[in-house]
């Protein structure tokens, strides 16, 4: 019966347990119940497929009753256990940690084969165990490391039997260092260290704090593969999950968005033109502000949409009208006001994408609140500028919710932007267009076969119609010879939004058939469901009792079958899905 995810609201040490829950959610995981740990919950354990103890500080009859459980049978994900917790697993806590630390997955077990073997950040400790009391058939997942290369003998994660049961053990809290590599460090709020000078942007949050040794590499998604994979590993039935995309054949995409920039009318219809003559839709965030606005009129707008392109704002913190202002002072009444102003005269789509003129920014998290009062979904402020450039500057290629550093879970989610035509790449893109492309591609093919990530791009009008067009147009050349469809950014956000709020229910298995509901509803009218396999063989599956074609799908070494769900776009409905396995 999926999973039971155990948290302990109040405790400091849990502060980033309910951020588990986004980040197992936005791994497609949809089969979850969410319990405070206490006598209710650890009373109907035996019922789960697998049980997720978050970081807690539980009482000693509740360690007896977690440790019963697992020796009878039971399965256990425990993100860095404490000290009791982690004794009465078998582990030998030295009371001694890491910090801030390393960890590199390692080859030769089931849940960290199919991952990078490189070391990646956590911002967070890693506490050492002696794993020598540990019993026969112990697997090491990772390695603790005090530098990018400097290795330590302490095990980071753990996956070992105890009594009839299976436990993996992660000696830091994993969700904490998503969010700390996602969102950058929030000790820099206030810091002015990357020479822009006003607006503050969110890149600040990463100096000093992203390591460029690592900035190839989607940090966080790493960790976040480690987990998925050890659900796999240790449930009792395979766990279901949705994949990143709609349909089955999709395996990465573009994600397209612009900034008017006060852009000619010229220059919108280039843009325009050549996106769709590679079978795409644009969003587009429009200039708004008392000193002066985008030619993009009202009129003009709605002939946009009808094509199929998407229209936001582009929030102004240079508008010489704040000129004297502190730009951290008004900037959350420059988003109302020009989400009113928008509303009025635009109407239309909600304002649901959302990126600001020079990456301006609020706070940690203060802009992503005011963005989840407005309506705004998606935000592609990061952007991998200068030497992070097609980097991963945020460690992740998926999208991913906010979190505060209380553990308050936001509901608007951040999309890294890797490739973009403003005035910085200029001179990168004038003078080897082609090689930037090809640079591009490759991105592009690793995501595809690799991450399964969308790449984010950015083109202004202007940059497009005078400098950058020969690249865009090679990219998303690549785009279509590679089967990456380029989606706007609006239909991105709508279908990231529909995905986590679809659910997966009462999962069965019975002989070698598995069986679950998936609710919800699609914009696109679809979901793809993905079943891990036990075997290579493809199954034959239903939906609602129509068979569908199964494909098989190797991601994170594993194998899955990728079942395509129909669902409505226009309201919640819930199919019966049945797979042969």
């Amino acid at each position: 019966m999926g999973m039971l995810i155990l948290t302990q609201p109040g405790n400091r040490a849990n502060t980033y347990g309910a951020y588990t829950t986004a980040v197992l959610k936005a791994e497609g995981f949809a089969d979850m119940v969410v319990r405070p740990i206490g006598q209710e919950s650890l009373a109907g354990l035996e019922a789960y497929d697998a049980v997720i103890l978050t970081p807690c500080l539980p009482r000693r009859a509740y360690v007896d009753r977690l440790a019963a459980y697992v020796k009878a049978g039971g399965r256990l994900i425990a993100l860095r256990p404490s000290r009791l917790v982690a004794l009465a697993l078998g582990l030998a806590p030295t009371s001694t940690v890491v910090h801030p630390a390393y960890v590199r997955p390692l080859p030769g077990n089931a849940i960290s084969a199919g991952v990078p073997h490189e070391s990646v950040q956590t911002h967070v400790p890693v506490d050492n165990y002696e794993p020598l009391q540990l019993p026969e058939g112990t697997q090491e997942i990772a390695r603790t490391f005090a530098d990018a290369g400097v290795e330590t003998s302490y095990p980071a994660a753990l996956h070992f039997p105890l009594g009839k049961g299976q436990v993996v053990a992660f000696g830091y809290d994993l969700a904490q260092a998503v969010a700390l590599i996602r969102q950058g460090n929030p000790v820099h709020y206030g810091w002015r260290t990357l020479g822009f000078g006003n607006p503050y942007r969110p890149n600040e949050f990463y100096s000093s704090h992203l390591d460029k040794r690592r900035m190839h590499l989607p940090q966080a998604d790493i960790h976040t593969m480690l987990l998925g994979n050890a659900v796999n590993a240790i449930a009792k039935h395979p766990q279901p999950r949705l994949w990143y995309y709609d349909t089955p054949d999709t395996k990465s995409m573009v994600v397209l968005d612009s900034d008017d920039d006060y852009s000619p009318l010229e220059a919108f219809e280039a843009l325009m033109d050549s996106v769709e003559a590679h079978d795409g839709h644009i969003t587009i965030y429009l200039m708004l502000g008392p000193s002066k606005y985008t030619i993009a009129t009202p009129e003009r707008v709605a002939g946009w949409r009808a094509r199929g392109h998407s229209f936001g704002i582009h929030h102004n913190a240079f508008d010489p009208h704040y000129a004297d202002e502190e730009q951290d002072a008004v900037m959350e009444e420059i988003v109302r006001r020009d989400t009113d102003y928008f509303r009025e005269h635009y109407g239309g789509d909600t304002v649901i994408a959302n990126r600001n003129h020079c990456l301006g920014w609020k706070g940690y998290v203060d802009l992503p609140r005011i963005y989840e009062d407005v309506g705004v979904v998606l935000d592609t402020n990061v952007l991998s500028i200068h030497d992070q450039w097609l980097q991963y500057t945020n460690g992740s290629g998926h999208p991913g919710k906010f979190v505060d550093t209380d553990g308050d879970v936001i509901q608007v989610y951040q999309q890294l932007t890797q490739a973009y035509d403003d005035a910085s790449v200029k001179a990168k893109l004038s003078s080897d267009p082609v090689g930037e492309a090809k640079r591009t591609r490759q991105v592009m093919v690793d995501k595809k076969e690799r991450y399964f990530s969308p790449l984010t791009m950015l083109s202004h009008p202007v940059s497009f119609y005078t400098y950058s067009g020969a690249y865009q147009n090679q990219c998303w050349d690549y785009a279509n010879e590679l089967g990456l469809p380029i989606w706007s950014a609006f239909e991105w956000a709508d279908f990231v939004r529909a995905r986590d709020r679809a659910q997966v229910a009462h999962s069965a298995w019975d002989d070698g058939s598995f069986s679950c509901q998936v609710a919800g509803s699609s914009p696109s009218g679809s979901f793809t469901l993905m079943v891990p396999l036990q075997n290579g063989e493809t199954p034959r599956a239903s939906v609602d009792g129509e068979s569908v074609d199964v494909s098989l799908q190797e991601a994170y070494g594993w194998t899955y079958a990728l079942v395509p769900v129909p669902i409505s776009s226009n309201g919640p409905e819930t199919r019966q899905i049945v797979v042969q396995t």
